[in-house]
């Protein structure tokens, strides 16, 4: 597979971002599915490594509840409680990567308190128990932790883990961190290691859970810098919709448009597309032309002011390659020196002894057809006719000998020799 992708920034909001492309290199069906995303950040390749690290404290018993309650989520016989918010939360990421076709993304689940522990290592849609639930969502519902709130801690292992075998993924690293309090100890240090790009180069989002989160600590977890960029949510259904989110309003977009050889193919409505920790996901299937390879563009039409028509494009290609498909070689020059040498021979010899010792009287009425019918069809580099000789009588012979020859893209030529007979009476 092969993923191309075009980025800029939109001139309204002034946000960066990216449409990708993902399709095979060469194909010899007819039919092929194009996906990809769009993006606030630049696309990468590979399987990704998260880590999910969730506040599991003795305050995420407290009661949480908003619009639309969560009920015993993770049951553990309390309802609507913060751990309840996150459970639904962790549920709503994990299914997005199913849903969109990340299932084989690593995953380090890390529940923290007073301490830090990794509750499990895995992918997302993995399942040894074989229950109908992802084993990440299982160990997420059994949280080892409480006490205190030690923000350093779980940083520490989301290192170690996106440092280990576990976490093979060629993809981004990107670690989620929930908590609904203020927390202890310096991670100063722990922030600058995940996040350097010499070295492992994670994306860190954070979100507060509830009125007493410490937006200021979270936004310094976030991206190291003090500017409001960590997200704090007063609702258990907006955490859902956050932890969720790309960046991108989805009602934004209105559609994706995929086009084959400069023919538009397909259409990808902006309500269809599904979104996921690495941006909102299209996918359609296109029609390619066997014959020849392909060019596939991926179109996305933007409305930044809302008014439901496009006023913003960004697009990016790939060529198909036709697999099997060889091109013919090229004629040979031409050339100016022509020789070619042209024999026929063909000899008849006939000897006819007749004597009748009788009186004859013959009365002839002879009557002769013949026909020449010559069709010569020069066509490319094909020289086609048609000759029908016949000989009417009692005792007769026809032969016809034939030689063609032709040069191609030059010219064409036919030799034809034969003869016809018909033995006669004195």
């Amino acid at each position: 597979m092969e993923t191309t992708s075009s980025s800029d920034t939109l001139p309204v909001t002034g946000q960066d971002i990216t449409i990708s492309l993902t399709l095979p290199d060469t194909s010899s069906a007819a039919t092929e599915t194009a996906t990809g995303l769009i993006t606030t950040g630049p696309v990468t390749g590979g399987d990704a490594n998260i880590v999910i690290i969730y506040d599991a404290s003795g305050s995420v018993f407290s009661t949480f509840t908003g619009a639309i309650p969560v009920g015993d989520a993770n049951g553990d016989g309390l309802s609507d409680t913060i751990l309840d918010a996150e459970f639904v939360a962790i549920e709503a990421l994990v299914q997005s990567l199913i849903d969109g076709g990340f299932g084989d993304t690593n995953i380090g689940l890390v529940s923290f308190g007073s301490n830090a522990a990794i509750d499990f290592t895995g992918t997302a849609s993995q399942d040894l128990d074989g229950n109908g639930r992802p084993d990440v969502l299982d160990a997420a519902a059994s949280p080892t932790q409480g006490g205190g709130t030690n923000f350093e801690r779980p940083l520490q292992e989301a290192i170690a883990y996106l440092t280990s075998p576990e976490a093979s993924g060629t993809g981004p690293d990107i670690v989620y961190f929930l908590s609904d309090g203020f927390g202890f100890g310096g991670f100063d240090d722990e922030v600058q290691t995940l996040l350097d790009d010499t070295g492992i180069d994670a994306e860190i989002r954070a979100f507060g859970v509830g009125s007493g989160a410490s937006e200021a600590q979270l936004d310094l977890i976030d991206d190291g810098v003090d500017n409001d960029s960590a997200t704090i949510v007063l609702d258990p259904s907006q955490l859902q919709v956050e932890i969720t989110g790309t960046g991108i309003d989805p009602a934004s977009i209105l559609n994706v448009e995929l086009l084959v050889n400069g023919n538009l193919d397909a259409t990808v409505p902006g309500g269809s597309l599904v979104s996921t920790p690495f941006g909102l996901q299209y996918s359609s299937p296109v029609n390619l032309d066997t014959t020849v390879d392909d060019t596939v563009v991926a179109r996305v039409n933007v409305d930044q002011d809302g008014d439901g028509v496009a006023d913003f494009s960004l697009e990016t290609s790939q060529i198909v390659e036709q697999d099997g498909v060889t091109p013919p070689p090229p004629p040979p020059p031409p050339s100016d020196d022509i020789d070619i040498d042209i024999f026929a021979d063909k000899d008849a010899d006939f000897d006819i002894d007749l004597s009748f010792d009788s009186d004859i009287d013959y009365a002839s009425d002879i009557d002769v057809f013949s026909t020449y019918d010559v069709d010569v069809d020069i066509s490319g580099n094909e020289a086609v006719f048609n000759i029908d000789v016949q000989a009417f009588g009692e005792d007769t012979s026809t032969e016809l000998d034939l030689v063609t020859v032709t040069m191609q893209d030059e010219w064409s030529s036919i030799l034809a020799t034969g003869y016809s007979a018909v033995e006669g009476f004195a």
